[in-house]
């Protein structure tokens, strides 16, 4: 199984390259000044395209020193963190900020793919957008299974009515007043590929699109996290 997700996150040519990135955070995250670690900080642990700069901005009118970056996040200077979370040392994170609470934000999967090729603008085959899939999925099994018992989780579907203020709340933090798709693309916007998007979504993995968070059917046996964790996890949910 994690040769499977090796050579899942090596072939994919969607503009991230994986281990480089991981590696770097983690060794920054290491290696740099941590600050107060009991402090209040919030990390934003889903993709990018799902209401990262939403959250963002709230954090901002909150007066929270907020960090939306795909470069360091530099743990001593900021409160929020969020963009390509899941490139982040999450259990890291968890250890060193026990006051800490966690928002994986996420939406559904066909809509978020179309997202994804259009804010990069560059050519997928079908076996980039499957691998992108089953990285995702990948991810959000890995978070559950890490904040098993953990109540600092919260899971947050960005197109829920009140999404932004439900993560918000579920941290401990008062609602604001936002505009909807903070950074929402131009709706006249298209994408290249538009075949290999078709072909997946035609394909097997188009009876998942309406999916906002996991899908078990594509996990192998030791990467499923516990049967109720729809119970045990804050989450706004169908």
């Amino acid at each position: 199984m994690d040769r499977a997700k090796d050579e899942r996150c090596a072939i994919d040519r969607s503009g991230i390259p994986c281990y480089p990135v991981r590696t770097r955070n983690r060794l920054l995250t290491k290696w740099e000044p941590r600050g107060d670690t009991e402090a209040r900080k919030v990390f934003l642990l889903g993709h990018a395209r799902t209401g990262t700069t939403s959250f963002h901005h709230a954090f901002q009118k909150l007066g929270l020193n907020s960090r939306h970056s795909a470069g360091n996040w530099h743990m001593a200077k900021h409160d929020a963190f969020s963009d390509r979370g899941d490139f982040r040392p999450v259990d890291l994170y968890r250890e060193m900020f026990p006051n800490a609470h966690f928002i994986l934000n996420t939406r559904p999967m066909g809509p978020w793919l179309y997202s994804m090729m259009r804010h990069r603008d560059r050519p997928h085959t079908r076996k980039h957008l499957e691998n992108m899939i089953l990285r995702r999925n990948s991810w959000f099994a890995k978070m559950l299974t890490m904040f098993d018992g953990d109540p600092r989780l919260t899971v947050v579907d960005i197109t829920r009515p009140g999404a932004v203020n439900f993560g918000l709340s579920a941290a401990g933090l008062p609602e604001v007043e936002l505009k909807p798709h903070s950074n929402a693309g131009p709706k006249e916007a298209q994408i290249k590929s538009q075949g290999a998007y078709d072909a997946v979504k035609d394909g097997p993995l188009g009876a998942f699109f309406d999916r906002p968070f996991l899908i078990p059917e594509l996990l192998g046996p030791n990467e499923q996290p516990r049967k109720d964790w729809f119970e045990t996890v804050r989450h706004n949910l169908a």
